[in-house]
């Protein structure tokens, strides 16, 4: 598979905004994001807004960078996962992104 990251990242123009917008991994294939939210760079709208300092954004400029980035991907037909920095380990939270996309690709075949 085509898997793009790193040096190859991948990126979709936003016309409305004029902006690019970089994506972490992505299987063209399957049609799949992936994106590594770092707690430092990334707000977590399941904490609390005062729990989270950055020195670039606000709480809810990162929140609304994050949704606009994720609506733009899905309207271009990708589904679109998150792993946090402190899932990185987690082995339930990425054998379920995987087998939930496997599952797309069997159901359209």
């Amino acid at each position: 598979m085509n898997c793009l990251y790193g040096d190859d990242e991948y990126f979709l123009y936003d016309d409305v905004n004029k902006k690019i917008f970089f994506y972490d991994f992505v299987i063209l294939e399957r049609n799949m994001i992936v994106e590594y939210h770092g707690s430092f760079w990334h707000a977590n709208a399941q904490k609390d807004s005062k729990d989270w300092k950055n020195p670039l954004y606000s709480y809810e400029e990162s929140l609304q960078k994050d949704s606009k980035k994720k609506i733009l991907a899905e309207e271009q037909g990708f589904s679109y996962y998150v792993i946090w920095d402190y899932q990185r380990n987690d082995k339930k939270t990425i054998e379920r992104i995987l087998n939930i996309n496997k599952n797309k690709d069997s159901n359209t075949k």
